[in-house]
């Protein structure tokens, strides 16, 4: 039973990273803008269906309803997450496979929950953090951190407690650290961890899923 479960989510995990990667780099041709020159941030309070999400990442995924986080109380209030500030009002997308995902206002952090609104909703069992390479215009940088920039996924996965420079720098943590980094912290470690493994929950992952 656990290695099914282990196996179940490390393949959904793999699936919405490889479904929203495809997303992003539709986004980026049709919309002609890199993910870090996307704008600086937007707000969810009054048209939460009509913002950044609606224009670089809907368009370009399968989903089954859109609503906001507020509307599903009891999943918000029994949620356990690094992001205890995150308005009530993000949206949240719900997936034809039974998953969701949310994220911040600024479209940079997005939560994926791989069994929806089904228990124990406790990052790093079945919710896991991911990162959209999002900051504005960096042209005023110069040529070489656009050129930086673009060696990278724009969507990806990093340890929690890292900015998204912080992405590159923790390539070089040897696996143990991120074991015990997921440990402590949970979501961006833990969906780091099962990254660097290869989309393989390995028996000695430090969460009971």
């Amino acid at each position: 039973m656990a290695n099914h479960k282990r196996t179940e989510t490390a393949s959904k995990l793999k699936k919405f990273y490889s479904t929203m990667s495809e997303a992003i780099r539709l986004s980026e041709i049709e919309n002609g803008l890199q993910t870090y020159e996307w704008p600086a941030g937007v707000f969810y309070q009054d048209s939460y269906e009509t913002n950044l999400l609606e224009q670089y990442i809907l368009r370009f995924i399968n989903y089954s309803k859109v609503e906001k986080l507020s509307d599903n109380v009891s999943y918000y209030e029994n949620v356990e997450f690094e992001y205890k500030d995150l308005s009530q009002n993000v949206p949240v997308v719900y997936l034809n496979d039974g998953s969701m995902f949310y994220a911040n206002e600024f479209l940079e952090d997005m939560l994926y929950d791989t069994n929806g609104e089904k228990g124990p909703n406790q990052v790093g069992r079945d919710i896991f953090r991911f990162a959209i390479l999002t900051g504005g215009d960096h042209s005023q940088n110069g040529d070489d951190e656009i050129e930086n920039l673009n060696k990278y996924p724009h969507f990806n996965t990093y340890p929690s407690g890292f900015n998204l420079t912080g992405i590159y720098s923790s390539a070089t943590w040897d696996r143990e650290r991120i074991k015990e980094n997921c440990a402590k912290f949970g979501a961006g470690s833990c969906t780091y961890l099962i990254h660097m493994d290869g989309w393989e929950i390995k028996n000695d992952y430090p969460l009971k899923l």
